[in-house]
């Protein structure tokens, strides 16, 4: 982006540590100055990666209720096999998690992107209390 100035080129950072500089990422006044096409852009990959990490978080919920009733029916009482069933769960929980931080990230993106954007209407705030196994009673999620 002609904009953004150049960044230092450090030979010896990982391409993992090397920020994006993305419109949402900039200040208003550089990103006003950028043109509509780079924002656009980004918009619809906010929206699609929003979408996509709430398919996979409903999918991770579900996989995530069978394997509680696998345990439950299946594992017994022994203390190995409670382990290894909580172990994989726990992973799981753990995937929920960074799946639900990255449509956080994805909606706060839009939020500076696109303010009255129709996508506020489908992707809703996600609070943690929101994120539960479908079908519990109780309303806990693990």
């Amino acid at each position: 982006m002609p904009a953004v100035s150049p960044q230092e080129n450090d030979l010896n950072a990982l391409p993992e540590s090397i920020s994006l500089k993305l419109p949402s990422t900039l200040p208003r006044n550089v990103r006003d100055a950028l043109t509509f096409r780079l924002a656009n852009v980004e918009t619809r990959m906010r929206e699609a990666q929003a979408d996509d990490a709430l398919r996979q978080l409903r999918r991770l919920l579900r996989v995530t209720k069978g394997l509680w009733q696998y345990k439950f029916k299946n594992v017994g009482y022994g203390q190995k096999a409670n382990t290894w069933a909580r172990a994989i769960i726990d992973g799981f929980k753990q995937k929920i998690t960074r799946c639900a931080n990255r449509y956080r990230a994805a909606r706060k993106a839009l939020l500076v992107l696109d303010v009255d954007g129709e996508w506020q209407h489908r992707l809703l705030d996600l609070r943690d209390q929101d994120i539960r196994i479908p079908g519990r009673a109780d309303g806990m999620w693990c």
